[in-house]
């Protein structure tokens, strides 16, 4: 009882801040441009929390999205003026790559994952602000033939449902959450625990990739401040999802697409009524802190690989 109970706080959290705003804002928050304006605000979370999602099940962090995201945006504006698909396929190979470099440093070093990807964040936090130090780089042209609402659309639910079907139907997925369960009856079960940590930080990597990409289609800029606090949303959705911070067979994927959006209708519904960026930010830390001390498990503990 008390587990279906936990399973259900997600989606009647969902609802519950929805309606919310909806008495709050009048009504205001339905209006279809809004609706609309929401659902563009959950693409990015999404997309990142694809692959977080599986870092996550490993009982793992990733703090790193947010750098990545800006690093892929400065590839990909720059390759922009040379090709649309090599700008593609550089964007999401580089932070693949840092996915991938996330995960071999975890691994090798024997460093928990949320310092290694802290370390990394602000490493590339760095290159990005230096890379950018004269002026924003602008996009080509070109690139706002992709800022299309239903293409954006469909490549995400598409997505998805990629996630979804590895998540819970490939021995890839069930390794994952397998390690999270328990690192030591993993490797006694055969599981290459340390191939699969890396491979699935690339994972991360490859859909922050993809994240980049999709971001710099709608803002047309990369910036030092371009991913900043993007970690941390993608962090605070999946919790408010449901996602456990401890992983393994408690992970839910679902909690994907209902984090991503709730967090996009707080956003937006804090927007709407006046709250400052440094409220928002309070509110969110205090709804983290709530929504872990509900995932975790008080006799099981929360212990971060």
């Amino acid at each position: 009882m008390k587990n279906k109970l936990k399973n259900i706080i997600p989606y009647a959290g969902l609802i519950l801040v929805f309606l919310l705003f909806v008495v709050l804002t009048s009504g205001r928050i339905l209006n279809a441009k809004n609706i609309k304006m929401i659902v563009e605000q959950s693409i990015l979370v999404i997309i990142s929390s694809i692959g977080v999602v599986f870092v996550m099940s490993l009982g793992s962090l990733d703090f790193s999205q947010g750098s990545m995201l800006g690093i892929g945006s400065i590839v990909a504006a720059k390759l922009s003026y040379v090709s649309i698909p090599l700008a593609i396929a550089a964007t999401i190979l580089v932070c693949t790559a840092i996915g991938a470099l996330n995960g071999f440093l975890h691994v090798r070093l024997r460093i928990p994952s949320f310092i290694v990807t802290m370390c990394m964040m602000f490493v590339f936090r760095g290159l990005t602000s230096y890379l950018t130090r004269e002026s924003a780089l602008q996009v080509s042209f070109k690139i706002y033939d992709l800022d299309n609402f239903t293409l954006k659309l469909i490549v995400t639910v598409a997505l998805v449902f990629v996630g979804f079907y590895i998540f819970h139907f490939t021995y890839f997925g069930r390794q994952a959450k397998a390690i999270g369960a328990g690192e030591i009856a993993a490797r006694y079960s055969a599981v290459s625990v340390d191939k699969m940590k890396i491979l699935v930080f690339a994972l991360a990597g490859l859909t922050g990739g993809i994240c980049a990409f999709m971001n710099i289609v709608r803002v047309g800029t990369a910036t030092a401040n371009t991913g900043s606090l993007h970690e941390t949303d993608v962090l605070v959705a999946l919790v408010l999802g449901g996602m456990s911070v401890t992983g393994g067979a408690r992970s839910r994927y679902s909690s994907v697409v209902v984090g991503g959006v709730m967090l996009a209708v707080l956003a937006n519904g804090l927007v709407m009524l006046g709250v400052g960026i440094a409220q928002q930010q309070l509110i969110k830390g205090v709804i983290f802190m709530a929504a872990v001390a509900l995932t975790a498990g008080k006799s099981k503990g929360v212990t971060v690989k």
